[in-house]
């Protein structure tokens, strides 16, 4: 009997929520297996001008010397030896080569900067905060995806609290006039019958 050829896998960090994903070496793109969105696993190489609402990949953004790149980059590593205008999230490293100009905001754990680049912008370097929850993890240490019962419970506390913030403004109104001294305002209320019908 042949032996059955095992895929070959690799480990990829979703730029979403920062969870690690094992997916198929010559795979092009995947959905997250924790926060279900779709990620490309493609590199760019931009040599020329793109202007575009943003480039959104878990692989690595290289602009070249004579690329022009306005837009919003999420990368796992960025390199730019031409010129970027806008803000960049990376996983990984941002280096600005001597040839590169990069104005906007960079949020990455390492920033390279070489002499001769120009950097406009502010940058936090560090790890990367997340608004996603943590992946759950086992007894054996194996991380969960998160389960449809959760993320049901999770939306139904957001409802909970928003309904709870509905009688805010009433609130503000009996505050309001104890303050000033003025009585507060009445509000109609229906009245209910407790009384039994005679047959």
């Amino acid at each position: 009997m042949a032996r059955l050829r095992m895929a070959k896998s690799r480990q990829v960090r979703c730029i979403h929520c920062g969870a690690s994903n094992e997916v198929a070496q010559r795979a092009m793109s995947i959905f997250c297996m924790y926060c279900h969105k779709r990620l490309i696993l493609e590199d760019y190489v931009i040599k020329s001008f793109q202007g575009l609402k943003g480039y959104s990949t878990c692989g690595n953004v290289v602009v070249e010397k004579g690329g022009q790149v306005v837009a919003f980059v999420q990368a796992n590593n960025l390199d730019v030896r031409g010129i970027l205008r806008g803000n960049a999230e990376v996983l990984g490293r941002v280096e600005v080569a001597s040839t590169g100009f990069l104005q906007g905001d960079v949020c990455a754990p390492a920033l390279t900067v070489e002499e001769g680049a120009q950097f406009k912008g502010f940058c936090r370097i560090g790890p990367r905060l997340t608004t996603q929850r943590a992946p759950q993890s086992d007894s054996q240490g194996n991380s969960l995806p998160s389960t449809p019962l959760q993320e049901g419970s999770s939306r139904l506390s957001k409802g909970l609290e928003r309904q709870a913030g509905g009688n805010k403004p009433e609130a503000d109104e009996k505050k309001t006039a104890a303050q000033t001294g003025a009585a507060p305002p009445v509000r109609a209320v229906k009245a209910i019958s407790t009384r039994r019908k005679s047959r």
